[in-house]
């Protein structure tokens, strides 16, 4: 007898837990303010930096600049790597 009341104890616990979150969830979006018309829509600074380095342009001159000239690249050959399986998702052991 003892087992079914603690089993209605913990049905209508969950009952009214649930009831909570739906009522909470109904009172949540009432709480959104007007969008404000001197805000900015999302991506426009995105837009802007596009459209600034669309008008950007390269001077010839600056690779006979000396400054340019002394610059020294140091950056290593690939070397040749093995290839690998020919299924990567294939069962291991069945190449």
């Amino acid at each position: 007898m003892k087992a079914l009341t603690n089993s209605r104890a913990l049905v209508w616990g969950v009952i009214i837990f649930l009831l909570a979150m739906f009522l909470y969830s109904l009172m949540e979006g009432d709480n959104e303010l007007p969008a404000d018309p001197n805000q900015t829509p999302i991506g426009s600074d995105l837009l802007k930096i596009s459209a600034d380095l669309s008008k950007a342009t390269l001077s010839p001159e600056l690779f006979s600049n000396p400054a340019y000239r002394m610059l020294t690249d140091f950056s290593l050959p690939l070397e040749e790597q093995s290839i690998g399986r020919p299924n990567p998702f294939d069962i291991i052991g069945r190449d």
